[in-house]
Order: C-alpha cells, then sequence, then structure tokens
C-alpha cells in the first residue's frame, strides 16, 4: 500500500527533527517588535483624514459610517498574530488564509531565514493589506486598470518578450537608463513570479511595500521621479522593481498607471479565489 505524506505532516517531522532551535530562531527573526512596527506604519495611515476622506467618497459612506469602518479596521491590525510554519513545496515568504480577517499571518521559516529586518517589515505590510481587505475592500474597482489581460504589446501569447519592441516602449516613457536591467527583471516576474505582477492582490499589496519603501506621508503621491532614481540599483525582490514589472504587463503608459494606482492610494478589492500571499 502506498503511504501519502500531506505537506502538514512533513512540516511536523522536519520541525520534531530540527528540534525548537531553528523555529526559535525564526521567531526571533521575524519578530513581535516587527510586527509592531508594520501594525503602527497602518494605523498611521488609517487614521490619517485624507485616508478616511478617499474612503469616504469612494463608497458615499457618512462620516459615522467611515468611523466605524475605520475602526473595526484599528480593531483587526491590533489582533494581527504570526504563526510559524516550514514549507518547502510554498515559494512565498508569507501568506494570509483567505476567509476571515482574523486569521494569522503565515510565516515561512524557510523563506525569510536570510531577509533584512527591513524587508521583513515591509513583508508584515504586504500581508496586513491582505488582512484588511478581507474585511472591507479600500475602493471601487470595476473598471479599474488593474483589470488587464495578457501583455499582447510586450510579448506574444506566451510570453515571451520581445527586447527591441520593449525597449523602444520603455524609451517612449521616459526611461533612458538600466533599460537591459529593467527587462531582465521583468522576464523574471513574467518566468517565475507572474502571480505577483498580475493578481490585484498581490499588485495593491506591493503598492504598500512601495510606499514605505519610498517613506511617503498618507498624503503623497508617488512621482515618476521618485521610481526613476531607483532603477540603477533594482533588486528581484524590492517594490520598485515589482511595481514596474506590473506596470509593464498592464499595457498601459506610464502616467496613466501611475495616476490610477495614485487614485487607488494603495488599496483594492476583495478576493476569494485563493490564498494572499
Amino acid at each position: 500500500m502506498e503511504i501519502v505524506i500531506t505537506e502538514s505532516q512533513y512540516n511536523r517531522v522536519l520541525l520534531k527533527e530540527q528540534g525548537n532551535t531553528k523555529l526559535d530562531f525564526c521567531k526571533k527573526n521575524v519578530n513581535n517588535d516587527l510586527l509592531l512596527k508594520a501594525k503602527t506604519w497602518w494605523k498611521n495611515w488609517l487614521n490619517n483624514s485624507s485616508s478616511k476622506e478617499r474612503f469616504r467618497k469612494t463608497f458615499n459612506y457618512n462620516q459615522n459610517q467611515v468611523e466605524r469602518h475605520f475602526a473595526v479596521y484599528n480593531n483587526i491590525i491590533n489582533k494581527v498574530k504570526m504563526e510559524y510554519v516550514f514549507q518547502l513545496s510554498n515559494p512565498n515568504h508569507a501568506w494570509v488564509m483567505d476567509g476571515s480577517p482574523y486569521n494569522p499571518i503565515i510565516v515561512n521559516c524557510l523563506k525569510t531565514s536570510k531577509s533584512s529586518p527591513s524587508e521583513l517589515e515591509s513583508l508584515l505590510i504586504h500581508e496586513i493589506q491582505h488582512v484588511l481587505t478581507l474585511y472591507h475592500k479600500f475602493g471601487d474597482y470595476t473598471e479599474n486598470i488593474l483589470d488587464y489581460g495578457i501583455d499582447h504589446i510586450l510579448s506574444d501569447n506566451t510570453h515571451e518578450v520581445d527586447d527591441e519592441k520593449l525597449k523602444t516602449f520603455l524609451k517612449s516613457q521616459g526611461f533612458t537608463e538600466n533599460i537591459d536591467e529593467i527587462i531582465k527583471i521583468y522576464k523574471f516576474y513574467i518566468k517565475r513570479s507572474e502571480m505577483h505582477i498580475r493578481n490585484q492582490n498581490e499588485v495593491v499589496s506591493n503598492l504598500f511595500e512601495l510606499r514605505k519603501y519610498l517613506n511617503l506621508k498618507p498624503e503623497q503621491k508617488i512621482t515618476k521621479e521618485m521610481l526613476t532614481k531607483y532603477t540603477n540599483k533594482l533588486l528581484f525582490h524590492e517594490p520598485v522593481a515589482v511595481f514596474i514589472s506590473a506596470w509593464l504587463y498592464s499595457e498601459k503608459t506610464f502616467d496613466d498607471y501611475l495616476n490610477s494606482m495614485n487614485s487607488i492610494a494603495m488599496q483594492k478589492t476583495n478576493t476569494t479565489d485563493r490564498n494572499l500571499a
């Protein structure tokens, strides 16, 4: 008789074999101090008057309705907790199970061990966005710029990027430096992590990370100048790289994409079709 070992069973065996040493290291690495920083960042954004006013106008709520929803947001943030797993089969550093906004953030210890504190704080900000939108979306995006299809302009139907066409497009949008590096990174996401530049939830969670990376206040917009100065030091997991790759995937002009993302103010709709990474 064939014996099948499930992921959860493997995880328990791995923890047993490794003892508490690696789990303790993981908890020390992705710790409650970092979670508190991420929570504080979110509370500063939520409790800013410009955030509330944008929310009120989007849904045509009165002020009492806005305050009630934002009180729930703050309550959810207060109760956010983390759980730790060791999952070889999951490429994500962390995720949130779909369903309840009170579900914990699942931290994959096998993926986070080499991340810096700043990277981990950004990761938690990313995941808290998923948590909050399980309660109530921040915007109405029925006709949103994120509802795009296959990237016909920049690649064929198999997403094989046409380098020369993409170089021409980038130059036409004001990107004149490190174009080869931008294309290399875009190809990386097409091949290895397409969900993170296509899925609405992931694109907007990255938008939160980007705003944290740029140290923006809630009322500040992202500008092209803020982004282009970072294109000479793009890394595969930096928010700037994901943002630019998601823009290229969208088929939109850079100005249209940037204006739309600023109007979203890093928010998104609910999603129910997958766990949120």
